[in-house]
């Protein structure tokens, strides 16, 4: 993919532009500059991703975790030479304790995405897009860049979605096509973008596109986790493959894309998927069709996962304690539980035991039980657990 024009992305437009994401890459004054060494593009980057006063053994201990900190400096100081070496002109604030480089020195792609991407026009969200040549540097694979690089995905994830969304609202076919497209090919289980696809071919007059990419949905489906389409994937192919084949609007199976959202959102919950979690529950707040109170328990959700105790105790507090839920009691409990509060958390969960079972709500239950069986293991009721998960599997 070609780089795109960086001009309006900046005011200031300093000489020096440096690509990230995909394949290292930087400019001068326009010109091509030769990719540096291996080593010394994590030194750059991390240098560019978190522009601060860095200290050196801070910087060291960064870039060779598993190295002896006399060793890991050499290394270090052995890079910045290199580096002013691979770019004289570079302004590299080094002494012999702190290292910067300052960000108002170069030009970063990863900087002008989510400047484009935090931007309210669909002209902003598609110059956000036309940056992201690819994940960031690809190749490699450092645990400090590996967290970035999943967030920075899953924002470009998000805004090709709302890019499509406003896109297809202005019957911008000949734009939106290869987006939903791209989006398709980097994410074929994501059904959203898939009936995105089906319906732009559909309203460009290629209907066997539609229903071709559809039978790839099914068998990719099939044979990979052995699962259907989403029961909206499905009635769009349908809707389709009859004699009138009607399209439905965006927001027709809105409610759809919600309740795909909300199980996204609680898959990443299952998972310890802290970043995604945090994505999804902020497109599910723009969404008109969910309701407070699924919000509420996401966001303790999320405080929960993160272990984040003072948050979820004021998230829980917002309720009055007699008009809590039962699902609310959980998050409750499970606050106890990670406050190390036993006693409490096995009192709630078994009030909430109680409750379920006479409202015949299954899913509580079992939330409960699993309260309920750490409580026991941490007290040493060994019976008691092995009595209590069993129940919990017949329950799940």
């Amino acid at each position: 993919m070609t780089r795109p024009d960086v001009a309006r992305f900046s005011s200031s437009r300093p000489s020096l532009h440096i690509y990230l994401f995909s394949e290292f890459a930087a400019t001068l004054a326009g010109a091509p500059l030769e990719a540096p060494s291996y080593a010394l593009q994590r030194l750059l980057a991390l240098l560019l991703l978190e522009p601060r006063l860095w200290s050196r053994v801070q910087l060291a201990g960064r870039l060779y975790p598993d190295v002896p900190e006399a060793r890991a400096r050499q290394r270090l100081s052995h890079l910045l030479w290199q580096l002013r070496q691979w770019l004289p002109s570079l302004s590299l604030e080094a002494t012999s304790q702190m290292v910067q480089l300052p960000a108002e020195s170069r030009w970063l792609d990863v900087e002008a995405f989510r400047r484009a991407a935090a931007g309210s026009a669909l002209e902003d969200w598609l110059a956000a897009l036309a940056l992201y040549r690819g994940d960031l540097l690809e190749g490699v694979y450092d645990d400090w860049l590996l967290e970035a690089r999943e967030a920075l995905y899953l924002q470009y994830v998000a805004l090709s979605h709302r890019a499509c969304d406003a896109l297809w609202q202005q019957g911008q076919l000949e734009a939106l096509l290869p987006l939903a497209e791209r989006l398709v090919q980097q994410e074929p289980y994501d059904e959203r973008a898939l009936r995105t696809l089906m319906k732009a071919y559909q309203a460009a007059g290629r209907r066997g596109a539609a229903l071709a990419v559809y039978e790839r949905c099914v068998a990719l489906l099939h044979d990979e986790i052995g699962v259907e389409p989403e029961p909206a994937t499905q009635a769009l192919a349908q809707a389709l493959q009859s004699p009138t084949h009607a399209v439905l609007a965006p927001e027709a199976d809105a409610t759809a894309q919600t309740a795909t959202l909300l199980s996204q959102a609680r898959e990443a919950l299952a998972q310890g998927a802290v970043t995604r979690v945090g994505v999804y529950l902020e497109q599910l707040r723009a969404r008109a069709d969910v309701s407070p109170a699924t919000l509420h328990l996401l966001e303790i959700d999320l405080a929960l996962l993160q272990e984040d105790c003072p948050r979820a105790a004021v998230l829980l507090e917002q309720t009055a304690p007699e008009a809590l839920t039962l699902q609310e009691k959980v998050r409750l409990a499970q606050l106890a539980l990670a406050r190390r509060e036993e006693a409490s958390a096995g009192e709630l969960a078994a009030e909430i035991l109680l409750a379920a079972r006479e409202a015949e709500d299954w899913k509580t239950e079992l939330a409960a039980l699993l309260v309920l069986i750490r409580v026991q293991q941490r007290q040493g009721q060994t019976s008691h657990a092995a009595r209590s998960a069993e129940r919990a599997l017949a329950l799940a």
